[in-house]
């Protein structure tokens, strides 16, 4: 019998291990091109912003991802290779040669890795597909634009491809270089003990290097650039390794100590399991620190959706305004007149119909976005930065009901319940301002803030600050000034938010139809600015005009002049956030199933290494029962331990962002806290399921029935 015929009875007696690395490779290659196939496709480029926040973590959060699926491939290339070990040895130790053998088994690794590469390409690319028609038919889509995959990302996928195809041939090519036959045979009992003396102060020193590497790392640089106006250098975020060497030494004490304490008895009856995890100590711990890694990596993913969500939420439920946009004095169209007649159409009563005059005046502000070199945060007078608006106190009381009376000379920021001063932006930074047209100016003091919600734009800030002005100053700053720098804001509510979802849409469509040119222009447009820099010579990057999409008001164009539809926020919100969504969750994905292959191997690793040992001691008098504890004693070392300390890490991590970004902890942040708590619940459940498919496994590898 040839060693070809013989290797085919050996691949149908270990037709499990074969079918285990073959669906591990496909299913990296699998998620891989469909993520590729989406994220690179016209479709979704289009509707990510262009150098957005969301278009960044996507692309660093898919980078740890797809070292994610190259970690879980090498470690099933690993078992497999364990499994094979016994197999090539015998031969080798027959006198078959170690070329022959090579050959023979890189044919092998080959035929798998391609045949598995391929499939999962072509699956990846068509499940790529079926999201994008799916995104379509929910209307995501912009206008006149279908789903196709990415040719650049079937490129992408491919170059990945031939990566992990590269890596699983040179671990084979290494595997078979060893000249020890008795090396490769017991390569499946191959064990990495921990010789160092652990004791309690291990333990300490490992909580007390992750409190102070987060604390270092994230939690310093915020405090101090809040106190100090400084930041400190990037060089600080090298101190989240010593977290990495904390978790290392948490986890190694984990493994190695264990007291009698006050219960002896139960120390002695889980000795042998002890005395297991110690004996192979480095290559545990090197796996429940992945393990914990890849478990923040995937919830820090998966919490993106829940602060979008709770945040949203919160925005609308704080505007008591259901329709809010904003219209410049020269554009003609949509009066009071025309939006009762179209909300009659749709069965709908217009109620509480305001229309308030705010003016643009050229105003000063103090520039803090540059740093010096000691990184101390520059604050730079401007007399003239950009425009902003104002409102007289007489104007806004007969409008909304109030009675603010602000003096002459004097203004009050108009601000939200949500917005706190910080280190970048003052209630108070503003002192002057200009009619350009007519060249009048006016000194002007702060004397408070006025809260509306309703009438905040953006974040309320920078050129999105709105202000109220004494009916004195307001006159004589408006007599002259053009119709384009009057700004009618128009906020009315419905009898039925529900029902007025068609009406909404409608009313969208016919604002962006009326839209002139001029506000066509990006989030953060100015102007003013667009002059300076032109004027200069230099280009205004904010100068892009964009192309409206009336038919679609859930796509996020970062319009300046984007009005506000509380039923279309509302019913459209999964839609806004559906493609960021399908990715991080993607990520989520790729990251939980290298942590299940992970745990997975492990567990067969910690079954083949001990087979010899749970033999020995059921000789000794062991029952099943005793082998079964020692078991799960080794198995939620792997699973229980290393999630526990994930879920934990990350969710403190999540909670203190929200505590940072303003130093309150809002009533939306804890709702989106309580539902990041659902998903480290839904994390745990995962790892238990996973835990007790392993110990099946392990049960038949140690022959427990």
């Amino acid at each position: 019998m040839t060693l070809t015929n013989l290797l085919k009875k050996l691949r149908k007696v270990n037709r499990k291990q074969y079918k285990q690395l073959w669906m591990c490779i496909a299913f990296a290659n699998l998620l891989v091109a469909s993520f590729f196939g989406v994220l690179f496709s016209d479709f979704i480029q289009t509707a990510l912003p262009e150098g957005g926040d969301s278009r960044k973590q996507i692309y660093l959060i898919f980078g740890i991802a797809v070292i994610g699926c190259f970690i879980f491939v090498l470690y099933a290339m690993g078992l497999f290779l364990r499994y094979k070990s016994k197999e090539i040895g015998v031969f080798l130790a027959l006198g078959t040669e170690k070329k022959r053998l090579s050959s023979a088994l890189l044919r092998e690794v080959f035929s798998i890795g391609g045949s598995a590469a391929i499939t999962g390409i072509v699956i990846g690319n068509l499940l790529a597909l079926c999201i994008g028609k799916v995104m379509e038919m929910i209307g995501v889509a912009p206008d006149g634009l279908t789903f196709m995959v990415s040719m650049i990302g079937m490129l992408y996928a491919i170059i990945f491809s031939i990566c992990i195809f590269f890596c699983i041939l040179i671990m084979t090519f290494s595997f078979m270089r060893r000249s020890n036959i008795m090396d490769i045979i017991n390569e499946q009992r191959k064990c990495e003990p921990i010789k160092k003396k652990v004791t309690g102060k291990y333990f300490v020193s490992g909580v007390s290097l992750l409190v102070f590497g987060i604390f270092m790392a994230y939690v310093l640089p915020t405090l101090w650039a809040n106190m100090f106006k400084q930041y400190l250098s990037g060089l600080f975020n090298l101190f989240y390794g010593l977290c990495i060497i904390g978790i290392y030494r948490i986890l190694v004490y984990s493994i190695v100590v264990h007291r009698r304490g006050r219960n002896p008895q139960k120390y002695y009856r889980n000795i042998i399991s002890y005395g297991m995890l110690k004996f192979q100590g480095i290559s545990m711990v090197r796996n429940m620190g992945l393990i914990v890694l890849l478990v923040m990596g995937a919830l820090f993913a998966a919490f993106y959706l829940p602060t979008n969500i709770m945040e949203g939420q919160n925005l609308a439920e704080k505007n008591s305004a259901d329709v809010s946009y904003r219209i410049p004095e020269n554009v003609v169209g949509l009066d009071e007149a025309e939006i009762i007649s179209l909300a009659e159409e749709f069965g709908i009563t217009v109620q509480n119909y305001l229309e308030l005059p705010f003016i643009e005046l050229l105003s000063s502000a103090i520039n803090r976005d540059n740093v010096d070199n000691n990184g101390k945060i520059v604050e730079k007078y401007e007399q003239q930065a950009y425009y902003r608006q104002f409102i007289s106190d007489r104007e806004l009381n007969e409008a909304m009901g109030t009675d603010i009376d602000i003096k002459e000379g004097t203004y009050q920021m108009i601000r939200s319940t949500e917005m706190d001063e910080t280190i970048f932006f003052a209630f108070d930074d503003l002192d002057f301002v200009m009619n350009e047209n007519t060249g009048v100016q006016k000194e002007l003091v702060y004397s408070g803030t006025v809260v509306f919600n309703e009438l905040i734009v953006e974040n309320g800030w920078d050129n999105f600050a709105r202000f109220v002005i004494s009916e004195e100053d307001y006159s004589a700053l408006a007599e002259g000034i053009s119709t384009e720098h009057v700004i009618r804001q128009i906020l009315f509510n419905v009898d039925d938010l529900e029902k007025s979802y068609d009406f909404s849409k409608q009313l969208y469509e016919q604002y962006c139809n009326i839209a002139s040119d001029d506000m066509k222009v990006l989030l953060f447009y100015d102007a003013y600015l667009e002059k300076k820099a032109l004027s200069a010579g230099e280009e205004y990057y904010d100068g892009e005009h964009i192309e409206l999409e009336p038919k679609h008001p859930e796509l996020d164009l970062n319009w300046k002049y984007e009005p506000y539809f509380k039923i279309l926020f509302q019913k459209n919100m999964l839609l806004q956030y559906a493609i960021q969504f399908l990715l991080f969750t993607f990520v989520a994905i790729v990251m939980l199933a290298s942590v299940g292959i992970i745990g997975y191997t492990r567990s067969q690793t910690i079954g083949l290494s001990n087979k010899q040992v749970y033999d020995d001691i059921r000789k000794l008098g062991a029952d099943n029962s005793y082998i079964l504890r020692c078991v799960k004693g080794q198995l939620k070392k792997i699973y229980a331990f290393p999630t526990l300390i994930g879920i934990g890490i990350i969710y403190s991590y999540q909670c203190t962002t929200y505590l940072q970004n303003d130093g309150v902890f809002h009533a939306y942040e804890v709702k989106a806290a309580m539902l990041d708590l659902l998903l480290c619940l839904f994390v745990g459940v995962y790892q238990y399921i996973g835990y007790h498919i392993s110990l099946k496994e392990v049960k038949h590898i140690v022959g427990i029935k």
